[in-house]
C-alpha cells in the first residue's frame, strides 16, 4: 500500500509550523479581499491537516471583504460550520459606479443608506436559502458619511442618524 507523502511543513515542530503560520498570515493586508479566484491563502489549501493548524487563526483574526454577492455566499459554503462561527467581520462593499447621468439622478434622489440596506437584507436571505446565518453583527455594508466609508450592519439607520447629526451622507460616484 502507498504512503501518502507528507508536505516538508508538517516535519516540522508544531511551535515551528504555528510561528510560520502566524507570519504567513500577518502579512495578510487587511481586510482580505474576496475574489472567485482567491477566498483563502494558499497556506489553507496545502492539506488538511494546515487548514487546520492555521484556519482558525486565520478565520477568527482576519477581516474578509467582497463586491460580489456570489462571491460571499461561494466562501461561507466552502468553510465548516466551526471555521464559519470563527469569523468576526465581512465587509460586502456594495458601492454603485455610476455611468450615466440618468443613474447620477437616481442616486441622489434615493435616501442614503437605503440601497445598501436593501442589497444587505437580500444577501442575507440568499445565505438563509442556503442554512448559513451569521452572527448579528459579522455581515456589514459600507456607506460614506463625511466622505468616510463606514461599514454597519444597519445602513439605513446609519445614515439617518448621520442626517440627524447633520453630516454628509453620499455614495460613490464615479465617471
Amino acid at each position: 500500500m502507498a504512503t501518502a507523502i507528507q508536505p516538508p511543513i508538517l516535519r516540522l515542530p508544531p511551535e515551528l509550523r504555528n510561528r510560520i503560520y502566524s507570519e504567513l498570515l500577518a502579512d495578510i493586508e487587511q481586510p482580505f479581499l474576496l475574489t472567485q479566484e482567491r477566498l483563502s491563502p494558499p497556506i489553507l489549501d496545502v492539506c488538511r491537516q494546515t487548514r487546520e493548524e492555521c484556519g482558525g487563526m486565520f478565520y477568527s483574526t482576519t477581516v474578509f471583504q467582497f463586491d460580489n454577492p456570489a462571491v460571499c455566499s461561494k466562501f461561507l459554503l466552502g468553510l465548516s460550520n466551526r471555521e464559519r462561527e470563527l469569523v468576526q467581520e465581512i465587509r460586502y462593499d456594495c458601492s454603485e459606479t455610476c455611468t450615466n447621468p440618468a443613474s447620477w439622478r437616481r442616486a441622489f434622489l434615493d435616501l442614503p443608506g437605503l440601497n445598501e440596506d436593501e442589497k444587505l437584507g437580500k444577501l442575507k436571505s440568499r445565505l438563509a436559502e442556503h442554512g448559513i446565518f451569521l452572527q448579528g453583527d459579522v455581515l456589514k455594508a459600507g456607506i460614506r458619511i463625511n466622505g468616510r466609508l463606514v461599514w454597519t450592519t444597519d445602513p439605513l439607520s446609519e445614515a439617518r442618524h448621520a442626517v440627524r447629526n447633520g453630516s454628509l451622507v453620499g455614495r460613490v460616484m464615479f465617471v
